[in-house]
């Protein structure tokens, strides 16, 4: 069940390549504890491959905030025959730069679920400094790190029945939604528009489409490229909670790089023994807050608390010490 969510307003931002992000703002006007709305903390969250704030944790998720609605997905309809892929952090970078632009003074924490923590996570380990990501904090939950890994669980009998299928279907249909922009750039793709729609797993659709859109030779380039496991994690320079769950079918325990989270004081890693892939549920009912909305409460207040006593400066000094 989605949560009821009446105060959102739809922005939709021309790329520099011609395509468009759609951002979902809800602004939380009833607050109390920040009296200037310009100085109000700002969420920015990442959803998962084919999601969007019309996502039941998306909305669930929202304190105030703004959701970041990928290419293709949701309401939008695609301009250019581009996508998004893991490796690729441009349009996080674009919105970051917009948020900036309007808010200057707002101190902006950004989760992200699924695929979208591992494009945060990559853009974290590209930007290493924590002044120049422009962000206070980041959460990523149930994080895939290491794409080969997940995509060879995933094509287990059970799995690929389970989700990747499904996932794939969904891909290959946000295509044919958009076949029209595929069919007026024929002569310039670098992928046969028909043969990818034809793709029957997640690999299938990243070797087809996704690798050449991005300039990648194969899927395994593209794995290798988009590869949490192997970053160096210690170039992370923000806070960072991670919340991931042993029996994960996308992200396998043996995959999740514990020792390298380990040697960053400002990484932590929350390990449950159950929570499926962004499921956390708490006693038998779905509608109370689940454990995932409950830690990123609690993490996002101590954050945006810390900032407002200007003492998040003086924690990070210290651990980079």
């Amino acid at each position: 069940m989605c949560a009821e969510i009446t105060c959102t307003i739809w922005e939709t931002l021309e790329t520099p390549d011609g395509g468009i992000v759609c951002l979902d703002w809800c602004d939380n006007d009833a607050n109390t504890t920040y009296k200037m709305q310009l100085l109000d903390p700002t969420v920015l969250i990442l959803p998962g491959l084919t999601g969007g704030s019309e996502t039941s944790y998306s909305r669930h998720l929202v304190l105030l905030g703004e959701k970041l609605g990928v290419r293709g997905f949701g309401a939008s309809q695609l301009k250019t025959p581009r996508t998004f892929c893991a490796a690729n952090t441009e349009d996080l970078k674009f919105v970051l730069s917009h948020i900036h632009g309007v808010y200057p003074k707002s101190p902006i924490l950004a989760m992200g679920i699924s695929m979208g923590g591992m494009i945060l996570m990559n853009y974290l380990n590209e930007m290493g400094d924590g002044d120049s990501c422009g962000l206070v904090g980041v959460m990523a939950v149930s994080t895939p790190w290491n794409c080969m890994e997940s995509t060879m669980s995933l094509e287990q009998p059970i799995n690929s029945f389970l989700f990747n299928k499904h996932l794939t279907r969904n891909l290959v249909n946000m295509l044919t939604r958009n076949l029209e922009v595929f069919e007026s750039h024929l002569g310039n793709l670098p992928f046969d528009i028909h043969h990818v729609l034809k793709s029957q797993t997640i690999r299938e659709f990243d070797e087809r489409f996704t690798s050449p859109t991005f300039g990648y030779r194969n899927y395994e380039e593209y794995y290798s490229a988009a590869t949490l496991h192997t970053k160096p994690l210690h170039n992370i320079k923000v806070p960072v909670l991670c919340l991931n769950a042993a029996d994960d079918p996308f992200s396998p325990l043996h995959a999740i790089p514990l020792d390298a989270l380990e040697q960053n004081p400002l990484v932590s890693m929350v390990l449950t023994s159950y929570g499926g892939h962004i499921g956390f549920i708490e006693g038998i009912t779905f509608h109370k807050t689940n454990y995932m909305e409950r830690l990123f409460s609690q993490f996002a207040k101590g954050i945006f608390d810390l900032v407002e006593k200007d003492k998040l400066k003086e924690i990070l000094e210290e651990a980079s010490s």
